[in-house]
C-alpha cells in the first residue's frame, strides 16, 4: 500500500515562490561551475554526430573548444558575480513580496472601509430601523388588536419604522406615492360596526275599565274589600 502524501503548503505569494526557485537555480549553478571548466565539442565526420564533453573527445572525432579552460581566479569571480546577481534577484523579490503584502492590507482595509460607509448610509441597516422594528413587533403581538387605541398604537409604530428605515428621502416618496400625508396610515383597517337607530315604540296608556263593586263592599283610602276578601281599586 503506497504511503500517503503529506498536503503541499503553498507559499504566501509567487514573489516568495519565485524568490526561492532562483536561489536555487544559483545555488544548483555555482556547485556545478567548478566541474565546468573546460567544454569541447565532439564531431563525427562520419555521421555528422556532435556531442559534448569536459573530458577527451573519442578517437576519430574533431574536438573544437567551445568553453576554454578557465584559472582559479576566473572561476572564483564568477563565482563571486553569481552570489552577486543572486542577492539582487533575492532583494528585488523580497521587495515585490513586501509590496504585494502591503498592497493586499491596503486593499482589505478599503472592503472594510467600503463596508462601513454602506452600512453609515443605509438606513435600513441603522440601530434606529432595528429599534423601531422591535418595537413594532411588540406593538402588533399586543392583545385586542380590534380596539381604535391599539389600531393608533400599530400605526404609530409602523410610521416611525418607515421613518428610520427608509430615511427623509425613501419617507416622503413613500408618502407622495400614498397620495398624503399620512392620516390614513397603517396595514390594518379599524373595524367600526354599523350604527342602527331602533325607533321607540309608542307607550300605549290602557283606559282604566271600570270594575264593579258588589254590594256589601267597604272602602277606605286606598282600597276597597268585599265580604269574600277581594280586592278591588277604589
Amino acid at each position: 500500500m503506497p504511503p500517503s502524501l503529506s498536503p503541499v503548503s503553498h507559499g504566501p505569494s509567487r514573489a516568495a515562490a519565485a524568490l526561492c526557485r532562483g536561489g536555487l537555480a544559483v545555488a544548483l549553478w555555482l556547485g556545478c561551475m567548478a566541474g565546468h571548466a573546460q567544454v569541447l565539442r565532439c564531431t563525427d565526420p562520419a555521421t555528422g554526430k556532435t556531442t559534448y564533453t569536459d573530458g577527451h573527445c573519442d578517437r576519430g572525432t574533431a574536438a573544437r573548444e567551445v568553453e576554454p579552460r578557465k584559472t582559479a581566479d576566473e572561476i572564483a569571480e564568477e563565482r563571486e558575480q553569481a552570489r552577486a546577481a543572486l542577492a539582487l534577484k533575492q532583494q528585488r523579490l523580497q521587495a515585490e513580496a513586501l509590496a504585494d503584502q502591503q498592497q493586499a492590507r491596503r486593499e482589505a482595509q478599503e472592503s472594510r472601509a467600503r463596508a462601513g460607509r454602506e452600512v453609515s448610509t443605509d438606513p435600513s441597516r441603522s440601530a434606529e430601523c432595528a429599534r423601531s422594528r422591535r418595537q413594532l413587533d411588540r406593538v402588533a403581538a399586543e392583545p385586542g388588536q380590534g380596539s381604535y387605541e391599539a389600531q393608533a398604537r400599530l400605526s404609530a409604530a409602523q410610521q416611525q419604522v418607515e421613518i428610520d428605515c427608509l430615511g427623509s428621502a425613501g419617507y416622503a416618496q413613500a408618502q407622495r406615492a400614498r397620495g398624503g400625508n399620512g392620516g390614513t396610515y397603517g396595514t390594518q383597517e379599524v373595524y367600526t360596526p354599523p350604527l342602527v337607530v331602533v325607533p321607540q315604540r309608542p307607550v300605549v296608556v290602557q283606559p282604566a275599565v271600570p270594575v264593579t263593586k258588589p254590594a256589601g263592599t267597604q272602602c277606605n283610602v286606598f282600597r276597597c274589600y268585599d265580604r269574600n276578601g277581594n280586592i278591588y281599586p277604589r
